[in-house]
């Protein structure tokens, strides 16, 4: 009984370890690096070169210039083409929608 509970508690010590909510996707998809973040909150993240997402809208942003970017999922909204800025989250240059196309 013992070693059982001894055995059960290593299980679960070793297995909330392994990463925090924020770096498993990280590593997950074997990406080390994060996105820069940018806007005027610095609440958003560069998607690609000067372009800065938020959870509202893509806009054009020199801070990301010369930064780390996301790889760019390209995701449509109404005929234009945006950024998947997080899961099920779609942005273009005028406005964010739900998309599950971003999955």
């Amino acid at each position: 009984m013992q070693m059982t509970c001894i055995f059960l508690y290593l299980i679960l010590i070793g297995g909330t370890v392994g990463c925090f909510l924020s770096s498993c996707p990280y590593r997950r998809y074997g990406r080390n690096v994060r996105c820069s973040n940018c806007g005027s909150e610095m609440n958003g993240v560069c998607v690609a070169e000067s372009v800065c997402c938020t959870s509202t809208s893509c806009s054009e942003d020199i801070s990301c210039t010369d930064a780390t970017v996301c790889p760019p999922r390209i995701c449509k909204l109404a005929g234009s083409t945006g950024f998947c800025i997080a899961p099920a989250m779609c942005c273009t240059q005028n406005f964010c929608q739900s998309n599950y196309r971003c999955l």
